[in-house]
């Protein structure tokens, strides 16, 4: 799946969600329009994983109570992306062996997938732009990416990535601005 692929996919279960707008609350859209996902805070006893997915009839989607909510939200989304694009990422061993070593283009997939959920390209290109995000450097750009972090629920850092991950498609956009003509470019590993 392409990054233009997934942003349709994202695109088209945010239309059929009624999603229009942001902050997106991913753990809400779960509790309120999956009734066929069980969904948990637990302790993973690290901070380092975020949340992990099962699926079935009945699915479990666990999320590690350590991480802030920002970072649940995000976790929540990845997640949701997971189960949306139906592609296995990680399978638990039945004897409690730690898992194989996950998959990056999956978990990329699934990354970007959130990050577009919870922050889309057409809402931040022409944000990013006007606010000429690219003349500001250290404290004064963190600054701004702190005030829009909390405008789409998410952290500082992961605004931080979404600015570096749409650095393509903000050239595209500067020339015409118009996110209409924006074509998502393939992604970067």
């Amino acid at each position: 799946m392409t990054k233009a692929e997934l942003y349709a996919l994202v695109e088209r279960k945010r239309a059929e969600l009624g999603l229009s707008g942001v902050p997106v609350r991913a753990l809400e859209l779960v509790r309120t329009r999956y009734p066929e996902i069980i969904l948990r805070q637990d302790d993973f006893g690290t901070r380092a994983v975020g949340g992990m997915l099962i699926r079935g009839p009945v699915s479990l989607l666990s999320l590690n109570a350590r991480r802030n909510a920002a970072e649940q939200n995000f976790d929540c989304a990845h997640e949701l992306i997971h189960y949306w694009s139906g592609l296995r990422h990680c399978a638990l061993p039945p004897d409690g062996s730690p898992p194989p070593k996950q998959d990056p283009y999956v978990e990329w997939m699934a990354n970007e997938g959130a990050a577009e959920l919870l922050m889309p390209f057409r809402l931040l290109l022409p944000i990013f732009y006007h606010e000429r995000l690219w003349r500001h450097t250290g404290p004064a750009r963190r600054e701004r990416l702190r005030l829009f972090a909390g405008h789409f629920a998410v952290t500082p850092a992961m605004m931080e990535n979404r600015w570096r991950s749409l650095r393509r498609e903000l050239a595209q956009y500067a020339e015409t601005l118009s996110v209409h003509g924006v074509v998502p470019l393939a992604r970067e590993m």
